[in-house]
């Protein structure tokens, strides 16, 4: 079985849980066929399908606040693997693999260099892009054959973002809430929530603010960053939400998403209230942070906004088809990654305009 072969992941999938080979799985049952979608849509680490579909895009991964001179290292979870994101000596940000491939000394109790992050137990430096040199006194001396993954890492917003897939690399995708300049931004942090990133929904932590008995009718529409969600209640009240693929969400705010695992999740909340025009790059940029501990973290919780078992609800003829849509995106994107195309919302061009996400807006 290769790991991107949909229908191989699906059989595999059914196998694990029934305590049977690869061989005995027949996709014959749609209720059978759809519980093993749901198993490999769920499951993030490296190697798995969605794993690897989900490796196509950035991701936030921390704050600018949460790199100091005093802290400036801290340990990063995304799909299922343990990273470490370090600034070293000269500003520059990096993410590395969090051991040592010297001894596999654990990089998270390293040391600051000028030219990396220095492993605690010798003296081996990293650089941001994984290359390996021994420190003989003032001297760098080049270690080929100990390079360490390393994965590239963009300040936008007042967040690092990091990007853990194949080459080339995607343009990281600017949304109108992080990049636009006219007005103020605000994030507001979240404690990790335990959950599967989709199984157990990724949306709003909020009541939606249309009640499904008051609901008259909700539509969805494909964007080319994924699907919209328009509801219209008896009273003609309209909201509009959106999905943007694999896992924010767009409402009033924008609500960032991170998949750490099958089972955790890390988010932020970024509003912008328009303004006088501020005059700074978002790159540059560093917000006001407010945490917001009041949250538990625990998916039942949270009304889910997206799921393969909820995403739609709220009433309304065509409130089911948001989960046939999404289930079918995804779906629909792991076979354009097995042929080595990209996935919907991918951004080739570094210059492209700002992403409008909330048509009503």
């Amino acid at each position: 079985m290769t790991a991107a072969d949909p229908e191989a992941a699906l059989r595999h999938a059914i196998a694990e849980q029934m305590g049977v080979t690869d061989g005995e799985v027949t996709l014959t049952s749609e209720a059978t066929e759809a519980t093993a979608h749901d198993i490999v849509l769920g499951r993030t680490g490296p190697g798995t399908p969605c794993g690897d579909l989900l490796r196509r895009y950035w991701y936030p991964i921390a704050l600018v606040r949460d790199l100091t001179e005093e802290r400036p290292i801290k340990a990063v979870r995304i799909l299922s693997e343990t990273l470490v994101l370090f600034k070293d000596g000269t500003g520059k940000v990096g993410l590395m693999q969090d051991r040592c491939t010297h001894v596999g000394g654990p990089m998270i109790y390293g040391w600051i260099d000028p030219k990396g992050l220095g492993c605690g137990f010798h003296d081996w430096v990293f650089d941001t892009e994984g290359n390996c040199f021994f420190k003989f006194y003032n001297r760098y001396i080049p270690r080929p054959w100990a390079k360490a993954k390393a994965y590239p890492v963009q300040q936008y917003a007042g967040i690092y973002w990091t990007y853990v897939g194949p080459e080339p690399i995607p343009a990281l995708p600017r949304y109108d809430i992080l990049a636009r300049t006219d007005g103020t931004r605000r994030i507001t942090a979240y404690p990790e929530i335990q959950a599967n990133w989709l199984a157990d929904g990724i949306g709003d932590a909020s009541v939606p603010p249309i009640s499904a008995d008051q609901t008259e009718s909700t539509q969805f529409a494909l964007t080319t960053y994924g699907i919209t969600k328009r509801t219209v209640s008896r009273t003609g009240e309209i909201d509009e939400q959106a999905l943007i693929l694999p896992t924010h969400l767009r409402t009033d705010a924008l609500w960032l998403r991170t998949p750490m695992d099958d089972g955790h999740i890390w988010q932020v909340r970024v509003d912008f209230v328009p303004g006088p025009e501020s005059g700074i790059d978002p790159a540059e940029e560093t917000p006001e942070v407010a945490d917001d501990e009041s949250h538990h973290a625990d998916a039942a919780t949270i009304p889910p906004f997206v799921s393969l078992d909820s995403w739609g609800s709220g009433g309304g003829p065509n409130a089911d088809r948001g989960q046939v849509l999404l289930r079918a995106l995804l779906l629909q994107d792991l076979h354009r990654v097995h042929q080595g195309l990209d996935p919907l919302g991918t951004v080739r061009n570094p210059e492209h305009a700002i992403i409008n996400t909330k048509l009503n807006s």
